[in-house]
């Protein structure tokens, strides 16, 4: 990782290797991953639905499994994505206040990941109301993966 990064990883600070911080980066990283395998089955489902609407067979037409099987797995893996995902966040939030005394300093990296879970959110609550398959659901997953990519690349250094 070094040789792509061309820069040395500095080791662990005592705050860093706390049980609540190492909790919290797990518990981010697999909602996270969740998330997104479940926005990459809503895009399947997008996808095969646009080209089953069109009475046209695409060139994956055979390998993407039916509607109904991509729609239970988004759903599935966003719901359980989602419940992980906010655990991390407490425990971020948690991590915050006992390293700060405060429960947020509203960084980048804060802001994006309030963003993405308040975008998940709604994407969850438009499935739940039968309207998860509109062009305005896929402009919210689309802010939902850039705040996450934020809340990524916002760790600010030092």
């Amino acid at each position: 990782m070094t040789a792509i990064v061309s820069e040395r990883f500095s080791p662990a600070t005592p705050e860093q290797s706390s049980k609540i911080f190492i909790g919290h980066l797990l518990l981010t990283m697999i909602g996270v991953a969740m998330l997104l395998i479940g926005l990459a089955f809503g895009a399947l489902y997008q996808m095969q639905d646009r080209a089953m609407k069109a009475k046209k067979r695409g060139a994956l037409y055979e390998w993407i499994p039916n509607l109904r099987v991509l729609d239970l797995v988004s759903y599935r893996s966003m719901v359980l994505g989602f419940a992980i995902y906010s655990a991390g966040i407490l425990a971020g939030v948690l991590y915050a206040y006992n390293r700060h005394g405060a429960l947020t300093s509203f960084s980048a990296k804060e802001v994006g990941a309030l963003v993405a879970w308040v975008a998940f959110a709604a994407i969850l609550q438009s499935h739940l109301s039968g309207t998860f398959r509109t062009r305005k659901t896929a402009g919210i997953a689309l802010v939902a993966f850039l705040a996450i990519v934020v809340s990524i690349f916002g760790i600010s250094r030092g």
